[in-house]
């Protein structure tokens, strides 16, 4: 088995987002660059449009990357509530 790792203190402000993701959704794209897109379209539309809209058509992204990456595609990720499309305690997933 093999993991990447990536240390980076916080010195200042901390990050306003966190994704992680399996191999399979990184494999996807043709370069490096194109995932770190891929990330900061998420982050932006979850800011954006909020959550709700983010996690009705994650799914159907992670299908469409794994055609690519012929492995599986998942994706975890928490970003900071900002503006008006903040979170509302009724959109939280069930549990």
């Amino acid at each position: 088995h093999r993991a990447r790792c990536h240390w980076q203190p916080l010195t200042s402000e901390g990050p306003s987002g966190l994704l992680l993701s399996t191999d399979g959704l990184s494999k996807s794209f043709t370069d490096h660059q194109g995932f770190l897109d891929f990330a900061a379209g998420v982050q932006g539309r979850a800011h954006e449009q909020g959550m709700p809209a983010v996690r009705s058509r994650l799914t159907e992204w992670l299908s469409h990357a794994a055609q690519y990456s012929g492995d599986d595609t998942t994706l975890v990720g928490a970003f900071e509530a900002l503006g008006p499309a903040a979170p509302r305690r009724q959109d939280a997933p069930p549990t």
